[in-house]
């Protein structure tokens, strides 16, 4: 092959690979085309004629458009969940697998001085937990797509931690979690989201939650005016 010779990549066309070598024309007239069919096919045959090589140059170059311009593999969405609101009964966390519901707050698009009024508190009521061992639960907020979610769990709000407290007269005892929404929901963009879903991720130990809601509750700005 001379110097100054390219390379156009062998494609796949209907099983058959070929490689083309372009050499650099001395003249005006068509460049020389040879074309093998694969590496170590040495055969030779007849010259093709101008016209020939015209039409193997076409060819050559309309099987690597063939292969450019193949099916283009796009990004599968995002998978929707459904998901439900809490309801009226209590609610045991499973380890292999976290507890999302759907909660409605109070108002949505708040003013500014609306939030220096009151601000908006998540709240995990009925808490029961054993408490001769260690107890922890992550809570995750993220802004609901009507009544679906996505696969994301979203931010995390705060934790849950219960050591543990051993006597011979400990017995199962209930708590609580309260949590502050206003700056989270400003960082996420969600503050125009109608509705929640909060993730409750166990991490050790054995939980039971009897509520989960969002509620306004006047700030320290505001009670001390």
């Amino acid at each position: 092959m001379s110097t100054g010779a390219g390379i156009v990549p062998s494609a796949t066309v209907a099983g058959a690979t070929s490689a083309c070598l372009l050499q650099r024309p001395r003249s005006r007239r068509l460049p020389r085309v040879s074309c093998r069919q694969g590496s170590h096919d040495q055969s030779e045959g007849p010259r093709p004629t101008p016209l020939q090589r015209r039409g193997l140059l076409i060819a050559g170059l309309g099987g690597l458009c063939s292969v450019a311009a193949g099916p283009i593999a796009l990004p599968e969405p995002d998978e929707l969940l459904r998901v439900e609101e809490f309801g009226t009964q209590p609610r045991r966390l499973d380890p292999a697998a976290p507890l999302r519901v759907l909660v409605a707050r109070p108002k949505k698009s708040r003013t500014k001085a609306e939030k220096e009024q009151e601000v908006e508190v998540l709240q995990i009521d009925a808490i029961r937990v054993d408490p001769t061992t260690a107890t922890r639960f992550d809570v995750y907020v993220a802004a609901a797509r009507g009544d679906l979610a996505g696969p994301g769990l979203g931010e995390l709000a705060g934790i849950f931690l219960k050591l543990p407290y051993k006597r011979e007269d400990s017995a199962v005892r209930m708590a609580g979690l309260k949590l502050g929404l206003t700056a989270l929901l400003d960082d996420m963009n969600a503050d125009d989201a109608e509705k929640l879903v909060v993730s409750l991720v166990l991490r050790a130990g054995d939980a039971t939650v009897g509520d989960v809601t969002v509620d306004l509750r006047k700030s320290d700005m505001a009670r001390d005016m």
